[in-house]
């Protein structure tokens, strides 16, 4: 049975921190070392120690550069950046010997809470001290190259990964690491499957996946999917943003595209790698429009027969619900 647990319209933001859901539910435990850029925001209140909490990560997020990490704007926005700690190479939340870093910059995207569209943020880290290095020699801590624009993830499976919920409405997962192997689904598919929700169907700023065919679960927001690369590598497709209800048999968990940024990533990346205070790269110029070129240069069509294999797939599953409903 097939059940695709996704975040209720995540990206509702309270002052101060943010309202987020989070959760594995199904996923298998990531080996040790396996997934060196994983990240877990965490709440560091008062400028508290830099020390992981077991249970204390409200979000996740991928590293994507030696001071650099790739989350979604849901979980920065009117946050200080002085207010969040990165646990970063780990897979036991519990483990005090855990990489922690200071976040000295936050970057936001031009997230739209209404569209659900740019949901794309970057977190500067600071990495100093002996403890870090000590700590670094006793976990992976290594990023994930992100996406190429020219890459297609289209039929792919890959990897959603975060340390959240294991069961809807119940307690956390316990701080430990866990993964699940989800298909990455056709553009048109996914325009399908969610129309009238806040799929984003002009600019190809998102994407959908989810697994049709065993017991699929979505990462904590603004947390990877990971797809591998032709070379044999991996590359950092999209970070959780959104999606429709719990549980929900055929609607698949929306992700930013994170192929539409990368000039803007780039820049940033590049911008800050020297530490420097005064460094931006303008969303205007860089963002929005330049960012969502792909759509107009170089898509391919989807397999139609593949399209109406992933939607028959998935009506099948609606229609099953239906019938325990008594619809």
């Amino acid at each position: 049975m097939f059940f695709l647990c996704l975040p209720f319209l995540c990206g509702t933001l309270t002052e101060g921190h943010p309202s987020v859901e989070k959760r594995i539910i199904n996923g298998t435990f990531a080996d040790e070392g396996e997934l060196p850029y994983q990240v877990s925001l965490q709440y560091r209140d008062d400028y508290g120690e830099l020390r992981s909490t077991k249970n204390g990560g409200y979000c996740g997020g991928a590293l994507i550069s030696h001071n650099m990490i790739a989350t979604a704007t849901h979980c920065t926005s009117g946050m200080n950046a002085h207010s969040i700690k990165a646990v970063i190479g780990t897979n036991n939340l519990a483990d005090k010997d855990s990489p922690v870093y200071e976040v000295d910059r936050i970057i936001n995207g031009n997230y739209d809470a209404n569209s659900k569209q740019d949901d794309i943020s970057l977190l500067r880290i600071v990495r100093r001290g002996d403890q870090n290095r000590k700590n670094e020699a006793k976990h992976a801590v290594e990023p994930v190259p992100i996406c190429e624009e020219s890459f297609d993830p289209e039929g792919l499976d890959c990897i959603v990964s975060g340390f959240g919920y294991v069961k809807w409405h119940k307690t956390g997962g316990g701080g430990k690491l866990r993964k699940a192997q989800i298909k990455v689904l056709h553009y048109e598919t996914c325009t399908k499957m969610l129309v009238g929700h806040h799929w984003d169907p002009k600019h190809n700023s998102m994407l959908c996946a989810g697994s049709l065919d065993k017991d699929a679960c979505q990462g904590d927001s603004g947390g990877p999917l990971v797809c591998p690369t032709p070379a044999g590598g991996r590359c950092l497709a999209g970070v959780v943003s959104w999606g429709v209800g719990c549980a929900t048999p055929g609607f698949p968990g929306v992700y930013t595209n994170i192929r539409n940024y990368d000039m803007w990533i780039n820049k940033n990346i590049e911008c800050n790698r020297s530490g420097v205070e005064e460094c931006r790269a303008d969303w205007e110029v860089l963002g929005k429009e330049e960012a969502r070129r792909a759509v107009e240069k170089g898509k391919e069509e989807a397999k139609v027969e593949d399209i109406m294999d992933e939607l028959e797939t998935a009506a099948e599953y609606k229609r099953e619900l239906n019938a325990r409903l008594g619809k």
